[in-house]
């Protein structure tokens, strides 16, 4: 009884002191014209404890120091009582209006003022974390150090609702936002009209060193720097865009270097993510990427429409170095003298269920530019209305060799060949399930292979031409079409060459579609000819693929028979690898040194004898030198050779 009247005695003290706490919070008041206990903001912040709130009523308030106010750390909120136009805190071009660098957590809350005509920019946040709610930043500028409106060192602050527009960064990056390893929140947010000057970057916000701010809801528009109108990423920056809106931002220089431009967004060596956002009427001038710019850079860009940009090259998108992943997306309308829609140098990037459509180039590549691209890939896509002044109205490759797969590309239009694809320069993309239609003066221009499936005629809506539309051919009975794909069924392929079509063969029961692809099973790879193509017995589970390489266990090494391929064992530690050769060491004798036959007690004395000998004939690991590591092999080997 003692312990719990003991225990009771505690928690009505805690009580106690909780409600004693609360009533300690003050509410104080400024007003720089009537009665208030204060008339400037920075005596109220000298004089609240955390947890107190300061209520400041419409007016200009100024300071004479290096900064209006200095928030000192203090968990307090600072909330103006008007509309954000009626509560002003004025730099006066003299100094900065607010300044974090204690520390501030997110319990310190500016809500509902104007931060404007400061000089050193609007806000710092140095290693603090404070939350702004419903204010306009604006009419900021900074002289050398970036971020006219915010800047953030090993900050993280949250910001929702807020309007930051109409900053300069003077000889600095960020004329918006400035981040250096910071990740501010931003919802609800509006970045315009900044600007960064003098062959800087970040025109709406700079992210450097490991920055990757996360933007929901906000717009970001008419911008300008000459590297990133609207956003610049550098040096492993990943920013996070959901329902975002980048438009009318302006990249642009005077200097005519080669490799400025990102109208909306440049990224260099960072991987943003984007997701369903509009990127529309941003312009790079002469440089690359109206609407994005990326540089060894690897985007993430779902569900976005990027239209109506321009550039010099990659109207819409432009990748170097870069192996973009773009799905789901709508990329039209945009300009560029190479690459309407995509430019991709030296990239690879992974393209599937986007529309490319109603590009232009003045030279080549209306819909996409392939320039020195290895293994670019593209699904479920359409390319489609896109024109080129000189080849390639869909599609122009160089040196490249992109893979195609189950895409739709008609009506474009080139004036000198290639108004689908054109394959120049030793370039030869692959194409399965793919339909070419209906593109001027040609559907294809150049090397290619046919990896299945591909249909390529003259016009789209008369696949027989036969001067009926193919639709009222169906619908007169002229022709068949039993598997209801509106495509008459003598215009399908007949991929075993046996003369009847492959929905024909299908419907009639003379071929099988386990898949239900609409592709007869006999023309698909069956590597363990078991009637079922390898990638479906792989998904149904009939056959194990334990390396996800597409190719059932059963057909690839297998040298212990155990069913699984050789370097599942090795990944999964079933086997040994000393050599690292991809071959388990059961299977091979490479601990015989001296060719035996078996591996004995000499070569335990080889590996003795050349201990630390550097490149010896007994480094069995093959890792440059002779140890204990060489010495375990042999022993793990210990017996007759397989």
């Amino acid at each position: 009884m003692a312990v719990e009247r003991e225990a009771m005695r505690y928690l009505i003290a805690a009580a106690v002191l909780g409600l004693a706490g609360s009533a300690m919070a003050e509410t104080w008041t400024v007003d720089d014209d009537g009665p208030a206990d204060f008339d400037n903001i920075q005596a109220a912040v000298d004089a609240a404890s955390d947890g107190d709130e300061i209520v400041v009523e419409a007016g200009t308030y100024t300071g004479t120091g290096d900064q209006v106010v200095n928030m000192l750390g203090k968990a307090i909120t600072l909330r103006a009582s008007g509309a954000p136009e009626e509560t002003i805190i004025d730099g006066e071009g003299a100094r900065r209006g607010l300044l974090f660098t204690s520390g501030e957590t997110s319990k310190t809350v500016i809500d509902g003022f104007t931060i404007t005509g400061s000089s050193g920019g609007g806000i710092r946040c140095s290693n603090s974390n404070p939350t702004l709610s419903d204010c306009t930043i604006s009419g900021n500028t900074t002289d050398g150090n970036g971020g006219g409106g915010i800047w953030c060192y090993n900050s993280n602050p949250t910001l929702t609702n807020c309007t930051i527009s109409d900053n300069t960064a003077n000889y600095g990056d960020g004329g918006g936002i400035y981040c250096f390893n910071s990740n501010p929140t931003l919802t609800e947010c509006t970045i315009s009209g900044n600007t960064a000057n003098d062959e800087c970057s970040g025109g709406g916000i700079y992210c450097y060193a490991y920055s990757s701010p996360s933007l929901t809801d906000c717009t970001i528009s008419g911008n300008t720097a000459n590297y990133g109108g609207g956003i610049y990423c550098y040096a492993y920056s990943s920013p996070s865009l959901t329902d975002c809106t980048i438009s009318g931002n302006t990249a642009d220089d005077d200097s005519g270097s080669w490799d400025y431009g990102g109208g909306g967004i440049y990224c260099y060596y960072s991987n943003p993510t984007l997701t369903n956002c509009t990127i529309s009427d941003n312009t790079a001038g002469d440089g690359g990427g109206g609407g994005i710019y990326c540089w060894d850079s690897n985007p993430t860009i779902s569900d976005c429409t990027i239209s109506g940009n321009a550039a010099s090259y990659g109207g819409g998108i432009y990748c170097w170095g870069s192996n973009s992943t773009i799905s789901d997306c709508t990329i039209s309308g945009n300009t560029a003298d190479g690459g309407g829609g995509i430019l991709c140098l030296d990239s690879n990037p992974t393209i599937s269920d986007c529309t490319i459509s109603g590009n232009a180039a003045n030279d080549n590549g209306g819909g996409i530019f392939f320039n020195s691209s290895n293994n670019p890939t593209l699904t479920d896509c359409e390319i489609s209305n896109n024109t080129s002044t000189n080849s390639g109205g869909g599609v122009y490759c160089s040196q490249s060799d992109p893979t195609l797969t189950n895409c739709e590309i008609e009506n474009n239009i080139a004036n000198n060949g290639g108004g689908g694809i054109l394959a120049a320069n030793g370039s030869n993309p692959t194409l399965t399930d793919t339909l070419l239609c209906s593109n001027t003066p040609d559907q294809i221009f150049g090397d290619w292979t046919d990896a299945g499936w591909t249909l390529v005629w003259d016009d789209c809506s008369d696949c027989n031409s036969n001067s009926i539309d193919d639709a009222q051919d169906i619908l007169d009975g002229t022709v068949t079409d039993v598997d209801n794909d509106g495509i008459p069924d003598e215009c399908e392929t007949d991929c075993d060459g046996d003369g009847t079509t492959d929905p024909l063969e299908i419907y009639f029961g003379e071929a099988t579609d386990w898949d239900g692809d609409g592709h007869p099973d006999n023309c698909q790879e069956d590597c363990d000819d078991d009637g079922y193509p390898d990638y479906w017995a792989i998904k149904i589970g009939l056959v194990q693929d334990c390396d996800d390489s597409g190719v059932p266990d059963t057909c690839e090494a297998d040298c212990n028979g155990n069913g699984l391929h050789d370097s599942c064992d090795i990944d999964d530690g079933t086997s040994t690898d000393f050599n690292e050769d991809g071959i388990p060491d059961e299977c091979q004798c490479f601990a015989d040194i001296d060719e035996s036959g078996s591996v004995n007690v000499n070569d335990v004395l080889l590996v003795i004898s050349q201990w630390g000998l550097i490149d010896g004939s007994a480094d069995v690991n093959e890792d440059g030198i002779v140890n204990v590591s060489d010495l375990l092999a042999v022993l793990s080997a210990w017996g007759p050779c397989p």
